[in-house]
């Protein structure tokens, strides 16, 4: 990706996101460049992917429905009992449809960076544990510890943040996407 490329997608993005949010997109990009980079990965799909997770996060439920009717998109039940989590899916319809980038590896990114997926393609992990330890989040040990795992075992790296997720759902009594509880069994075998 040149730079003209990077820039008109942060210039996408600055519009659409508060400062905050922009930062950390920002720093996903760069945390998902480097463990690419390190994985023998894509960098620049990386660093698109990383950038526009959360392209769609400002939108409400309705918003999100709006939008999947005009890609011909149709949440499932279960996506709208878990709505934190639409912002990641419409958002990789977003991608596909508005800024005609018809990348599987991106759009699989974009989609799953909140509930994953079982067996997902190598840049989906990446932007997954990417979003999680990014350096802008909180620096306690629990967090110093999953981001060395990131670039040791990214499989064992995906279980361990899969696993707090849903300890953390579980406390805060939301519902828990099957994607998610589906990775988590997946991925148990790398713990």
């Amino acid at each position: 990706m040149n730079e003209l490329q990077f820039d008109k997608y942060l210039n996408i993005i600055k519009e659409k996101l508060s400062l905050e949010r922009l930062n950390h997109s920002i720093s996903v990009s760069l945390t998902a460049a480097n463990l690419s980079f390190y994985y023998n990965q894509d960098v620049e799909k990386s660093l698109i992917a990383g950038l526009l997770h959360d392209i769609c996060k400002p939108l409400n439920l309705e918003e999100c429905k709006s939008l999947g009717q005009k890609y011909n998109f149709t949440f499932d039940d279960e996506d709208i009992k878990s709505p934190q989590v639409l912002h990641g899916i419409i958002g990789a319809e977003y991608v596909k449809n508005e800024l005609l980038i018809d990348d599987e590896n991106i759009y699989y990114a974009i989609k799953n960076h909140t509930i994953g997926r079982p067996n997902m393609r190598e840049i989906e992990k990446i932007i997954y544990v990417a979003d999680y330890i990014e350096p802008l989040r909180d620096d306690d040990n629990r967090l110093k510890n999953i981001r060395l795992l990131a670039y040791t075992n990214i499989n064992k790296c995906v279980y361990y943040i899969t696993k707090e997720i849903i300890d953390f759902l579980k406390n805060k009594n939301l519902y828990i996407h099957s994607n998610t509880i589906n990775t988590f069994m997946f991925y148990e075998k790398y713990k």
